[in-house]
């Protein structure tokens, strides 16, 4: 509505209609009362369904919102679908990824390598590279994705690989804790020392298969335009035991550690293993430097492993899904950290007394070792 103002400047700047006669108290927050910004494209994160009937630019006048991610995935150039996050609510920082990509490559080359040159700890290779190939895939579709952020086949493939690619890595982690128990002093632990990888690798592999079943019904979800909330309720599930699993493995390392301390104390020598090998492992460094990068590499999991339930726990449109710099630090770094760590302080190389012949077995019983002191040596303490 206008005045009759005699200067034609202020008649102008008091009009309040919008194009078509929307009234401005309709138009979505961040939009001027004349339609759009100069431009002639939507405001940084606006959905393109917030806006009104006739404001999207460049999309025919006649396409409901529910059909728009499918008209952008066909025409990802197309404006204003170029300028939008598309299925990620942000950019993908392409750099970002492809380091990722790069230094799980050269993480796999590695262990593969060590693998093919000493023909031991078979099984703790092949969980790392089967949590390694799930990261490279996933970031690798993460790249494709780039080019059209609305091409939703590689963001299905992304989410569901790089959710497994951690998991996969734990359960290599959770075969080394026994055999440590073994060198040190299976005395100084509260259940036999195979019992850690019959109890630990089972709850891994089933939390794995509760993600790889979550994360395939929520990808054909997606692929399918339905809503992908019955996939994310499995994975949820899925994560909540993969995080219990892994915080009663800390908890046991730890009783084990305390243990050990306590009982050295005491007794001495005598609260450890006498294994002459296990003797001169237990003397260098390198030995110790695997134990730290294990549990360091526990913790950088573990650390991921809450952020992720967090994020789903708000669904794929939540703002922790949304937020680029969260990703990148704990899907990313934590878990080059994780592989890295692993690979400088690979157990084939640093303790390879821990893993005797092929290293194919989960919980192979050894023969016992023979004995250094003739002598049992009872901690009464223990028996309180």
């Amino acid at each position: 509505m206008a005045t009759d103002s005699p200067f034609p400047e202020d008649a102008a700047a008091v009009t309040d209609t919008a194009p078509d006669g929307i009234p401005p108290d309709s138009l979505p927050t961040g939009l001027p009362p004349d339609g759009l910004p100069p431009d002639g494209l939507p405001p940084d994160g606006l959905p393109l369904d917030g806006l009104p009937a006739g404001l999207t630019p460049g999309l025919p006048p006649d396409l409901s919102p529910d059909k728009i991610q499918s008209f952008c995935e066909s025409n990802p150039t197309q404006m204003p679908c170029a300028s939008l996050p598309g299925l990620y609510q942000y950019r993908i920082n392409l750099p970002a990824n492809a380091i990722f990509l790069t230094l799980f490559c050269l993480s796999l080359i590695w262990f593969c390598v060590v693998l093919a040159r000493n023909r031991r700890g078979a099984l703790f290779t092949l969980a790392m590279v089967a949590g390694l190939l799930c990261e490279i895939f996933g970031y690798a579709n993460r790249i494709i994705n780039f080019d059209n952020q609305w091409s939703v086949l590689p963001f299905a493939l992304q989410f569901s690989l790089i959710t497994l690619g951690p998991t996969c890595m734990a359960a290599g982690i959770y075969m080394c804790l026994s055999r440590i128990v073994s060198a040190v002093g299976i005395d100084n632990s509260r259940i036999p020392g195979d019992y850690y990888t019959k109890f630990f690798v089972p709850c891994d592999i089933m939390a794995l298969l509760l993600q790889a079943i979550g994360g395939a019904v929520t990808a054909t979800s997606v692929i399918g335009g339905r809503s992908p909330d019955t996939g994310n309720r499995i994975l949820i599930f899925g994560l909540v035991l993969q995080i219990l699993t892994l915080a009663g493995f800390i908890g046991a390392a730890t009783d084990f550690s305390i243990r050990t301390y306590r009982r050295r104390k005491r007794l001495g020598r005598a609260a450890f293993s006498h294994h002459p090998a296990f003797v001169r492992l237990r003397s260098t460094m390198r030995f110790r430097g695997f134990v730290g990068a294990l549990a360091l590499a526990t913790l950088c999991i573990f650390c991921r492993s809450v952020f992720h339930l967090a994020e789903l726990s708000e669904g794929i449109t939540g703002p922790i899904f949304g937020n680029q710099g969260l990703f990148i630090f704990f899907e990313g770094v934590l878990i080059v950290i994780a592989a890295f760590a692993l690979n400088v302080m690979n157990p084939i190389l640093t303790a390879p007394e821990l893993f005797p012949g092929g290293g194919f077995a989960l919980w192979k019983k050894e023969a016992a070792p023979p004995p250094v002191i003739v002598h049992k040596v009872v901690d009464w303490n223990d028996k309180v």
